[in-house]
């Protein structure tokens, strides 16, 4: 099964980068092919200086499932999809 979870983000790196430990643990579980983009929507804060540095820190030390890690920001805030 093909299978991609988004996280967006928006002034909270701290709570992101939990959200993404645990989609890790879930995803690498459930799935042999997936992947998890990571989106900063905006951030006026700097969470996505530090949620990119923990990603690519996290690649380089350890790869793995961290390999499967995207990080997208975003120059602006496009608000929340919803269906």
């Amino acid at each position: 099964m093909k299978l991609v979870a988004i996280i967006l983000n928006f002034n909270a790196a701290e709570l992101t980068l939990k959200a993404v430990d645990s989609a890790l643990n879930a995803l690498s579980a459930i799935s042999e092919e997936w992947r998890l983009i990571v989106v900063d929507n905006a951030s006026t804060d700097d969470s996505a200086v530090e949620i990119n540095t923990q990603i690519v820190s996290n690649k380089k030390a350890t790869g793995g499932i961290w390999n499967y890690v995207e990080f997208i920001q975003s120059s602006e805030n496009g608000g929340l999809l919803t269906f």
